[in-house]
Parts: C-alpha cells; sequence; structure tokens
C-alpha cells in the first residue's frame, strides 16, 4: 500500500517590517497549507523564521523542519520556493538537498516538485545561481550607493548617535525637515547636553558603569531608544568621530560567523576594522571638541592597560567559564572579609550588575571546589593517552562508517569511463557536421553526459573529504597529548613560582570553554584543526567521561 503524505510546511521572511506585520508569513503559511490540500497530504507540522536567508545553521525553524524529516514524522516539506530555503550558496544548497534526500523524503514548491534525478538537479541548481546573484547583485549595488551618498555628505547609516538626529525622506513627506538636510547631522539639544556632559566626566575618569547608573537614574533614553545604558553603549557614543565634527563612514566591515552562536555568543556577525585612509569623512556639527574626544580615547587606554595588569583579580579558570543560562563568560569574583574566597558567577547575577536590573543565573561556583575538580579532570586526561586515542578511534570509527573505499574507487573508475564517453560523442558529433547529418542527438547526448559529470564530481568531492578526515583524526590525539604535556608541568608549580594568571594563559591555551551542568562539569578542549573537539565531563564522586565531538562549525544544526 503506498504511504499518504505527510507535509511539514516552511516559511521565511528576512525583513523586521515583514515580521512585524506578519502579511509575508501568513500568506505563506495560507499558501503552504493550501498546497498540502492539493496534494493530499496531511501538515504534521510548520515552522517559520524572520531570519536572513543567509544563514542555516541558526535558523532555528529551518533546522527543526528538517530534523522532522530526518526524524521520519514526515516525508515532504513544502516550501514556497528555493529562496525560502537558501541564498546563500551552492554549498550551503546541497547539503539542505543531501538532508531532505538522506531522510527519503521530498521537496515540494508551491509551482514545482524537485524530482531528485539530474535533470531536476540541473534545474535547480539554475534557479539557485539566478537567486544567489541576485543577492550579490543588490549586495553591490547597495554598498556602492551608500558610499556614494556617503562622499555627496549624506550620511546613509540607518541609527544617528546619540544627541544628533538625521532626517530621512518621511520626515521631508511629513514637512518636519526642509530637503536638503536628509542624511546631515542634526543636533538634538537636550540629548546633545547629556552626551556633552558624558564626554566631560568621561575626560575626567568616570567609569563605564557610573556613567550608566547617571543616565539611567536621569530617564535618558539610548540612541535607539532604549531604557537601558551598558558600557557597550558609552563605548560606541565615545569611539564615534561625529562627535568632535567629522563623522566617519566605513570604518567597519561586518563578518559572518554563525559558529558563534553556537559557541553560545550573542551575535552571529562581528565587525573588523578598515583602515583609516579607506573611510569617507563626513562633516557634521561637533558635541564636545576634538582636545575632549581625544582624552576620553586616552582614558579608556589607561583602563585597558590597568586591567590587563592587575593579573591578582584574575581567577584560574577566567575566561573559560561560561554560564548555563546565557552561554557568556563568567567573571570570577573576589570577597575579602576574615578570609579570601572566590567564585564564579554569571556576569548579571544580581540585579544591581547591570543598569537594567536584569538577573540571569545568580547561581555561584565556588572556585576552589570548581578548580580543583577541573584541574584534576585536566590531569587525568594527560595521565591517560591512551583515554584520548580511544576517544578519537571511536570519532574515527564513524566517519570509516560513512566512508566506502569501495564505492569511492567505483566513482573514480566511473569518472573517467565517462571522460571517454564524453570523448567519443564528440568525435561522432563532428564527424556527423562533417557528413552534414544533423547534430541534435549528439548535443543532448552531451547535455546528457555534462549533467552526469556534476553529479559524479560532487559525490566524489563529498567521499574525498570524508576520506581526508579519517586520516587527519589519526594524528588528532597525539596533537592533543603534546599540548597537554606542555601544560601539565605548570599546574603542578606553586604560585609562588609561577603566578595563577600565568598558569590561567596556559591552559586557555588547552581549554576552549567550561560549563556547569546538573552534576557537574562539561570541559570542552581546544579544537587544534577547526574540526574536532575533545569533550570531558566530570563530576564529584563519578568516573571521568570522555569523547569527541564535531566542532561548532562542521557540526550540523543545535536542538
Amino acid at each position: 500500500m503506498k504511504e499518504g503524505l505527510r507535509a511539514v510546511g516552511y516559511g521565511r521572511v528576512s525583513t523586521d517590517e515583514q515580521e512585524k506585520s506578519g502579511t509575508s508569513l501568513r500568506d505563506q503559511f495560507s499558501g503552504n497549507h493550501q498546497k498540502a490540500k492539493e496534494m493530499s497530504a496531511s501538515m504534521v507540522a510548520y515552522f517559520e523564521d524572520a531570519d536572513s536567508g543567509g544563514f542555516y545553521l541558526t535558523r532555528k525553524g529551518l533546522q527543526d523542519a528538517l530534523r522532522t524529516l530526518e526524524e521520519g514524522k514526515a516525508n515532504c516539506l513544502i516550501v514556497k520556493d528555493l529562496v525560502r530555503l537558501t541564498r546563500n550558496d551552492r554549498a550551503e544548497q546541497a547539503l539542505i538537498l543531501k538532508r531532505i534526500k538522506d531522510a527519503g523524503a521530498k521537496l515540494i514548491f508551491w509551482d514545482v516538485t524537485y524530482e531528485d534525478s539530474p535533470l531536476g538537479e540541473f534545474s535547480l541548481n539554475v534557479t539557485g545561481d539566478f537567486a544567489i546573484l541576485e543577492k550579490a547583485v543588490i549586495k553591490d549595488r547597495t554598498t556602492r550607493g551608500r558610499r556614494r551618498r556617503a562622499a555627496e555628505g549624506i550620511q546613509p547609516s540607518r541609527q544617528p548617535p546619540f544627541g544628533y538626529y538625521i532626517p530621512k525622506h518621511n520626515d521631508i513627506i511629513r514637512g518636519t525637515y526642509p530637503p536638503e538636510q536628509v542624511g546631515k547631522y542634526i543636533l538634538v539639544e537636550e540629548r546633545a547636553t547629556y552626551a556633552e556632559q558624558a564626554f566631560l566626566r568621561r575626560a575626567g575618569g568616570e567609569s563605564y558603569h557610573s556613567l550608566c547608573r547617571w543616565l539611567q537614574n536621569a530617564g535618558v533614553p539610548t540612541a535607539g531608544g532604549g531604557r537601558c545604558w551598558t558600557p557597550t553603549n558609552l563605548k560606541d557614543m565615545f569611539g564615534n568621530h561625529a562627535y568632535y565634527g567629522l563623522a566617519a563612514f566605513g570604518r567597519f566591515k561586518w563578518i559572518t560567523d554563525e559558529s558563534r552562536a553556537l559557541r553560545g555568543l550573542k551575535s552571529r556577525s562581528y565587525k573588523v576594522a578598515v583602515p583609516e585612509e579607506e573611510w569617507i569623512r563626513i562633516p557634521c556639527p561637533a558635541i564636545v571638541s576634538k582636545q575632549i574626544w581625544d582624552k576620553c580615547q586616552q582614558v579608556s587606554r589607561e583602563n585597558r592597560a590597568k586591567l590587563s595588569t592587575r593579573t591578582e583579580y584574575r581567577c584560574l579558570l577566567t575566561g573559560m567559564m561560561r554560564c548555563p543560562t546565557c552561554r557568556k563568560v563568567m567573571i570570577g569574583r573576589h570577597r575579602y572579609g576574615a578570609r579570601k574566597v572566590s567564585n564564579y558567577m554569571c556576569k548579571e547575577y544580581y540585579p544591581g550588575s547591570n543598569a537594567a536590573r536584569h538577573v540571569c543565573n545568580n547561581k555561584h561556583y565556588h572556585a576552589g571546589n570548581t578548580e580543583s575538580l577541573i584541574i584534576e579532570a585536566v590531569k587525568k586526561v594527560m595521565s591517560h593517552p591512551q583515554v584520548i586515542e580511544e576517544a578519537y578511534q571511536a570519532y574515527q570509527l564513524t566517519l570509516s562508517n560513512a566512508f566506502s573505499e569501495q564505492e569511492y574507487q567505483r566513482l573514480k573508475r566511473e569518472l573517467s569511463d565517462l571522460s571517454r564517453e564524453e570523448l567519443a560523442t564528440a568525435k561522432a558529433q563532428i564527424q556527423g557536421i562533417e557528413a552534414g547529418a544533423s547534430t541534435t542527438v549528439y548535443e543532448s547526448l552531451l547535455r546528457d553526459l555534462a549533467l552526469k559529470r556534476t553529479r559524479l564530481q560532487n559525490q566524489l568531492e563529498d567521499y574525498e573529504r570524508t576520506r581526508s578526515e579519517v586520516w587527519a583524526v589519526q594524528d588528532k590525539a597525539t596533537l592533543i597529548q603534546q599540548a597537554m604535556q606542555d601544560v601539565e608541568a605548570i599546574l603542578d608549580t606553586s604560585e609562588e613560582e609561577i603566578l595563577t594568571s600565568e598558569k590561567n594563559a596556559y591552559l586557555l591555551k588547552i581549554i576552549e570553554y567550561i560549563y556547569p551542568t546538573e552534576n557537574g562539569f562539561e570541559i570542552t578542549f581546544a579544537s587544534f584543526d577547526n574540526g574536532t573537539h575533545l569533550v570531558a565531563s566530570v563530576a564529584q564522586g563519578q568516573e571521568l567521561v570522555i569523547r569527541v565531538e564535531a566542532s561548532a562549525e562542521a557540526s550540523l544544526p543545535f536542538k
């Protein structure tokens, strides 16, 4: 009896406006259900994302939809078109299609069903390439347009700095600003006064946290209209060149790295500085003098220098301990009384720790007990190199199971045979042309052979990638053992000879992060090739458990 269609639907929009209005998501929801009805399929699950199509790992709705297929709960995925799935690159598209295919499921668009055949693959690749090209053209056109406006003295950035307003076209339509002020910096007097006072107080040495409390208590909203001031808000403000009358466009470029989210970081993107000669300068009204602005930069540099030399405040696991709730780095805090007590805690462990009075995780982890348990576990791993080898052998076995040498050689032979077949067909076509015969048949054959070659080459690349991973894992255990041997002698040295801060620096070379668990801690050792991590689970009174995991860059979606 033929199995009925069990569908999972997926919808995606990419802009905040679409997300807030819900129109596009609502249309996709209706269209996906209508398509399921036309196919007599039951919709067993439905997922949505309000996110860019350039992301894959961190689109939770997409990952849930694919996981529903892989768990066998559905046997087809209904989506409006390929752009809703991805418009990033061919590799990402191939990865999504492979997961659908491996699950034994179908991919269904509103106007066509994807056929798992050379022709279907070719058609989908062409569609995907057009989507990728469209995205690249839009990005290039937007970038060039923004730089052109900046060169004309018009600020294209969406968010004005605190104390300024940058009129938009809607302001002209409403009549609140004249046309010539579009994109120009306009002072907002009340906020500009607070900005000036903030610069003067900072130049006098006042801390970010003190300034946050002052602005918070005064009821002053941030540049974006938020109620909570953070040191990051102030750091951005004091570093903005607009405040002394010469704004800069193009100071940074944004790099996207989805693995940041999987590692517990707040943003999937980070910015890197652009050389100053590439900036575009835009004149604007000054709020403070260049001397005051420079003084604020000097205060920040001096504070960073002081913090970097205050090694007595650094705990042994500083920079490694992560909060299990927000996944951010925990701080080591010392309390001095009858005796010194040290604890690890989330940065937002009590209401007074931040201007918003938000509490994340108020649990304290006793530094002495935690450090003893972690160091004991690290030493156990160091003293039992065979455990590392066994963990990597187990991981290597999973890779080996995914790699068949026989299938790999078969693909190579088939590709070689295909080359000979292509050559013979091309020769026959030339002979046909010379004889004045029609070459339509040969052209069709060559197209089919080209599609077959593309499919075989993709399969061969997958096998070669897996094969190289199998070989690389064989040497990984040795690399980790050597790194740990360098650290082992340091850990046994007394504090009189080596400071805690120096031991901390050595540990940071081999440990990436440590997460508290319900019964103990999970230690993730540094990855030496961005491919795999050695992970140790430790708890008081329990056996040490070691395993190997693919790193965030290589791993598939989180649950």
